[in-house]
């Protein structure tokens, strides 16, 4: 292990969590990883990651504990459920959920398990796709204490482009909220565009060079636009 990085334990190295695991490995980290998935798990033993048998036993030795899972029961599972976090965390170690919850949930067990364990909780919602997890060009939006940001500045530094501290804990979630909010919206526009130029007999496939450098540019006119245009819904 590199001297002065922190020791890590990852739960849900899936498909965001799966190359943030894999570059935090690489770039010397210590690290454990759990996934409810075998395969996924041993995926990221593959790329230099001890694999663990359960959440409780993966925080062993940990002193951040990041998660990345798929939807709010998974994290009350992975925290409160049969062998979980909540059974081995212990002060000063601090929990750092990237995954996409609601505000009002990640307060609450930001709360519970600071009440049963001494330790803080961030969330810290990402957005980028899994390939941004794998480059450490992440952007990332976190809500929490000063004092707890302050421990993994480092840490983010390896995994994200843009980082912005909003607040207290549910903060992220809800820059997060409203992130998604643009984006879905974009998402329609974007396909109602498709159809106004299929329409209008133009070649919808044009457009994002029609208004390239325009107000109209973006990395989704530029990346989603096309796949829409091509009926590529996969």
């Amino acid at each position: 292990m590199t001297s002065g990085k922190p020791r890590l334990a990852y739960i849900g190295v899936g498909l965001m969590g799966g190359p943030m695991a894999a570059r935090l490995a690489g770039l010397g980290y210590k690290l454990r990883v759990f996934d409810a998935d075998a395969g996924r798990q041993a995926a990221a033993m593959a790329s230099g990651a001890v694999g663990a048998a359960s959440p409780k036993d993966c925080v062993e030795d940990a002193d951040l504990v990041l998660l990345n899972l798929p939807s709010q029961a998974a994290v009350e599972t992975v925290v409160f459920g049969q062998a979980g976090l909540s059974d081995a965390l212990l002060s000063p170690q601090i929990v750092v959920d990237f995954s996409t919850v609601s505000p009002d949930f990640c307060r609450s067990i930001g709360w519970r398990v600071q009440a049963a364990t001494g330790c803080e909780w961030i969330d810290a919602p990402v957005s980028g796709g899994p390939s941004a997890a794998g480059e450490g060009t992440l952007t990332i939006m976190a809500g929490g204490s000063d004092w707890a940001i302050a421990r993994i500045r480092s840490l983010i530094q390896d995994i994200g482009r843009q980082f912005t501290h909003v607040g207290q804990t549910g903060m992220g979630s809800v820059a997060k909220m409203i992130a998604q909010l643009v984006v879905g919206t974009n998402y329609a526009v974007l396909a109602e565009a498709v159809r106004l130029a299929e329409a209008a007999g133009m070649d919808a496939a044009l457009l994002p060079e029609c208004v390239k450098y325009g107000h109209a540019d973006g990395v989704l006119m530029q990346q989603l636009y096309p796949r829409i245009a091509a009926h590529d819904f996969a």
